[in-house]
Protein backbone atom coordinates (compact mmCIF):
# COMPACT_ATOMS: atom_id res chain seq x y z
CA UNK A 1 0.00 0.00 0.00
CA UNK A 2 2.85 2.38 0.83
CA UNK A 3 4.43 1.80 -2.59
CA UNK A 4 1.13 2.48 -4.38
CA UNK A 5 0.55 5.59 -2.30
CA UNK A 6 4.02 6.88 -3.14
CA UNK A 7 3.63 6.22 -6.87
CA UNK A 8 -0.04 7.06 -7.41
CA UNK A 9 -0.83 9.62 -4.70
CA UNK A 10 2.35 11.67 -4.31
CA UNK A 11 1.73 14.48 -4.86
CA UNK A 12 -1.93 14.17 -3.84
CA UNK A 13 -3.95 13.89 -7.08
CA UNK A 14 -6.48 16.63 -7.84
CA UNK A 15 -9.88 15.43 -9.08
CA UNK A 16 -13.28 17.13 -9.19
CA UNK A 17 -15.18 13.92 -8.42
CA UNK A 18 -14.83 10.19 -7.83
CA UNK A 19 -14.97 9.41 -11.56
CA UNK A 20 -12.07 11.78 -12.15
CA UNK A 21 -10.04 10.11 -9.40
CA UNK A 22 -10.80 6.67 -10.86
CA UNK A 23 -9.63 7.80 -14.30
CA UNK A 24 -6.41 9.08 -12.75
CA UNK A 25 -5.80 5.78 -10.94
CA UNK A 26 -6.56 3.77 -14.08
CA UNK A 27 -4.02 5.82 -16.02
CA UNK A 28 -1.45 5.17 -13.29
CA UNK A 29 -2.13 1.42 -13.44
CA UNK A 30 -1.78 1.30 -17.23
CA UNK A 31 1.46 3.23 -17.00
CA UNK A 32 2.68 0.88 -14.27
CA UNK A 33 2.22 -2.11 -16.59
CA UNK A 34 5.07 -0.80 -18.74
CA UNK A 35 7.54 -0.56 -15.85
CA UNK A 36 10.23 -3.17 -15.29
CA UNK A 37 10.95 -4.02 -11.67
CA UNK A 38 14.58 -3.99 -10.62
CA UNK A 39 16.08 -7.47 -11.03
CA UNK A 40 13.44 -8.61 -13.56
CA UNK A 41 13.75 -8.71 -17.33
CA UNK A 42 10.04 -8.51 -18.09
CA UNK A 43 7.62 -5.64 -17.56
CA UNK A 44 4.91 -5.77 -14.90
CA UNK A 45 2.34 -6.08 -17.70
CA UNK A 46 4.13 -9.06 -19.27
CA UNK A 47 4.41 -10.85 -15.92
CA UNK A 48 0.75 -10.16 -15.23
CA UNK A 49 -0.30 -11.77 -18.51
CA UNK A 50 1.71 -14.88 -17.61
CA UNK A 51 0.08 -15.08 -14.18
CA UNK A 52 -3.38 -14.48 -15.61
CA UNK A 53 -3.42 -17.98 -17.18
CA UNK A 54 -3.13 -19.52 -13.71
CA UNK A 55 -5.71 -17.30 -12.01
CA UNK A 56 -9.19 -18.49 -11.13
CA UNK A 57 -12.16 -17.23 -13.12
CA UNK A 58 -13.84 -14.02 -12.03
CA UNK A 59 -17.15 -14.49 -10.16
CA UNK A 60 -20.38 -14.29 -12.15
CA UNK A 61 -21.38 -11.13 -10.28
CA UNK A 62 -18.97 -8.24 -9.69
CA UNK A 63 -18.14 -7.28 -6.13
CA UNK A 64 -20.65 -4.78 -4.74
CA UNK A 65 -18.34 -2.20 -3.15
CA UNK A 66 -20.57 -1.16 -0.28
CA UNK A 67 -21.33 -1.93 3.33
CA UNK A 68 -24.80 -3.24 4.10
CA UNK A 69 -26.99 -2.91 7.16
CA UNK A 70 -30.63 -3.60 7.94
CA UNK A 71 -32.49 -0.62 9.35
CA UNK A 72 -36.13 0.09 10.20
CA UNK A 73 -37.87 2.95 8.42
CA UNK A 74 -39.70 5.16 10.94
CA UNK A 75 -43.08 6.89 10.84
CA UNK A 76 -41.41 9.99 9.37
CA UNK A 77 -40.36 7.95 6.32
CA UNK A 78 -36.68 8.11 7.16
CA UNK A 79 -33.96 5.54 7.75
CA UNK A 80 -31.15 6.36 10.19
CA UNK A 81 -27.62 5.42 9.15
CA UNK A 82 -24.43 6.75 10.78
CA UNK A 83 -26.35 9.61 12.37
CA UNK A 84 -27.94 10.76 9.08
CA UNK A 85 -31.59 10.31 8.11
CA UNK A 86 -32.43 9.32 4.53
CA UNK A 87 -35.98 9.42 3.20
CA UNK A 88 -38.00 6.58 1.70
CA UNK A 89 -41.43 6.50 0.00
CA UNK A 90 -44.53 6.43 2.18
CA UNK A 91 -45.18 2.76 1.39
CA UNK A 92 -41.89 1.83 3.09
CA UNK A 93 -42.60 3.55 6.43
CA UNK A 94 -42.34 1.12 9.40
CA UNK A 95 -40.71 -1.50 7.14
CA UNK A 96 -37.21 -3.05 7.33
CA UNK A 97 -34.85 -1.61 4.73
CA UNK A 98 -31.42 -2.71 3.54
CA UNK A 99 -28.98 0.20 3.54
CA UNK A 100 -26.22 -0.14 0.94
CA UNK A 101 -23.63 2.54 1.66
CA UNK A 102 -21.18 3.29 -1.14
CA UNK A 103 -18.41 5.87 -1.08
CA UNK A 104 -20.58 8.62 -2.54
CA UNK A 105 -24.17 7.40 -2.28
CA UNK A 106 -26.63 5.47 -0.14
CA UNK A 107 -29.04 3.06 -1.81
CA UNK A 108 -32.09 1.85 0.11
CA UNK A 109 -33.59 -1.51 -0.80
CA UNK A 110 -36.97 -2.89 0.28
CA UNK A 111 -38.08 -6.43 -0.58
CA UNK A 112 -35.37 -6.71 -3.22
CA UNK A 113 -36.23 -3.45 -5.01
CA UNK A 114 -34.37 -0.15 -4.86
CA UNK A 115 -36.76 2.41 -3.34
CA UNK A 116 -34.39 5.37 -2.90
CA UNK A 117 -30.94 6.58 -3.90
CA UNK A 118 -29.33 9.51 -2.08
CA UNK A 119 -25.98 11.27 -1.97
CA UNK A 120 -24.07 10.01 1.04
CA UNK A 121 -23.72 12.49 3.87
CA UNK A 122 -21.13 12.29 6.62
CA UNK A 123 -22.60 15.12 8.69
CA UNK A 124 -24.29 13.67 11.76
CA UNK A 125 -27.77 15.08 12.29
CA UNK A 126 -28.33 15.95 8.63
CA UNK A 127 -31.49 14.87 6.83
CA UNK A 128 -31.14 13.87 3.18
CA UNK A 129 -34.69 13.97 1.84
CA UNK A 130 -36.30 13.47 -1.55
CA UNK A 131 -39.40 15.72 -1.91
CA UNK A 132 -41.29 13.24 -4.09
CA UNK A 133 -41.30 10.79 -1.18
CA UNK A 134 -43.62 13.16 0.69
CA UNK A 135 -46.18 13.93 -2.00
CA UNK A 136 -48.86 11.97 -0.14
CA UNK A 137 -48.25 14.09 2.94
CA UNK A 138 -48.97 17.41 1.22
CA UNK A 139 -52.33 16.07 0.04
CA UNK A 140 -53.31 15.76 3.69
CA UNK A 141 -51.49 18.92 4.78
CA UNK A 142 -51.33 21.41 1.86
CA UNK A 143 -49.63 24.01 4.08
CA UNK A 144 -46.43 21.93 3.86
CA UNK A 145 -46.10 23.18 0.28
CA UNK A 146 -45.29 26.74 1.38
CA UNK A 147 -44.10 26.30 4.95
CA UNK A 148 -41.48 23.55 4.78
CA UNK A 149 -38.00 24.05 3.40
CA UNK A 150 -38.20 20.69 1.64
CA UNK A 151 -40.88 21.90 -0.79
CA UNK A 152 -39.93 25.58 -0.82
CA UNK A 153 -36.49 24.62 -2.17
CA UNK A 154 -37.85 22.08 -4.65
CA UNK A 155 -36.45 23.00 -8.07
CA UNK A 156 -38.91 22.38 -10.90
CA UNK A 157 -39.27 23.65 -14.48
CA UNK A 158 -40.85 27.11 -14.80
CA UNK A 159 -44.07 25.57 -16.14
CA UNK A 160 -44.98 24.38 -12.64
CA UNK A 161 -45.00 27.91 -11.18
CA UNK A 162 -47.07 29.16 -14.12
CA UNK A 163 -49.53 26.33 -13.57
CA UNK A 164 -50.01 27.15 -9.91
CA UNK A 165 -50.66 30.83 -10.64
CA UNK A 166 -53.15 29.87 -13.34
CA UNK A 167 -55.00 27.33 -11.17
CA UNK A 168 -55.28 29.64 -8.17
CA UNK A 169 -56.50 32.47 -10.39
CA UNK A 170 -59.23 30.30 -11.94
CA UNK A 171 -60.22 28.19 -8.92
CA UNK A 172 -59.20 30.28 -5.94
CA UNK A 173 -56.19 29.73 -3.63
CA UNK A 174 -57.59 26.73 -1.75
CA UNK A 175 -58.99 24.68 -4.62
CA UNK A 176 -56.26 25.81 -7.02
CA UNK A 177 -53.55 24.65 -4.61
CA UNK A 178 -55.19 21.25 -4.26
CA UNK A 179 -55.27 20.85 -8.05
CA UNK A 180 -51.61 21.88 -8.16
CA UNK A 181 -50.76 19.26 -5.52
CA UNK A 182 -52.45 16.62 -7.65
CA UNK A 183 -50.14 17.59 -10.50
CA UNK A 184 -47.11 17.46 -8.20
CA UNK A 185 -48.08 13.94 -7.22
CA UNK A 186 -47.63 12.90 -10.83
CA UNK A 187 -43.88 13.22 -10.16
CA UNK A 188 -44.18 9.87 -8.43
CA UNK A 189 -44.86 8.28 -11.84
CA UNK A 190 -43.31 10.68 -14.37
CA UNK A 191 -40.18 12.81 -14.42
CA UNK A 192 -40.38 16.59 -14.10
CA UNK A 193 -39.74 17.21 -17.80
CA UNK A 194 -42.63 14.95 -18.85
CA UNK A 195 -45.03 16.66 -16.47
CA UNK A 196 -43.79 20.11 -17.53
CA UNK A 197 -44.44 19.24 -21.18
CA UNK A 198 -48.03 18.24 -20.36
CA UNK A 199 -48.46 21.46 -18.37
CA UNK A 200 -47.19 23.47 -21.32
CA UNK A 201 -49.95 22.05 -23.50
CA UNK A 202 -52.56 22.68 -20.82
CA UNK A 203 -51.60 26.33 -20.33
CA UNK A 204 -52.98 27.11 -23.78
CA UNK A 205 -56.46 25.82 -22.90
CA UNK A 206 -59.22 28.28 -22.00
CA UNK A 207 -59.80 26.41 -18.73
CA UNK A 208 -57.38 24.17 -16.91
CA UNK A 209 -57.73 21.42 -14.31
CA UNK A 210 -55.43 18.75 -12.89
CA UNK A 211 -57.45 16.11 -14.76
CA UNK A 212 -56.24 17.42 -18.11
CA UNK A 213 -52.57 17.08 -17.10
CA UNK A 214 -53.23 13.55 -15.82
CA UNK A 215 -55.02 12.53 -19.04
CA UNK A 216 -52.32 14.06 -21.21
CA UNK A 217 -49.60 12.05 -19.48
CA UNK A 218 -51.63 8.82 -19.54
CA UNK A 219 -52.33 9.13 -23.27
Amino acid sequence: VFALERRFATPVPQASDLDGLNRHLLGCCLKERKRTVSGRHKTIGEMFEEERTHAVELPDHPFDACIQHIRQADKYQTVLFEGVRYSVPRSVAFEPVTVKAYVDQVVLVHKGAVVATHRRSRTAGEQVLEPTHFLAAIERKPAYLDHTRLFKELKLPAAFAKLRVRLEKELGPRTGTRHYIRVLQLLGRYNAEQVAAAIGVGLHRPSLRAEFIEQKLAA
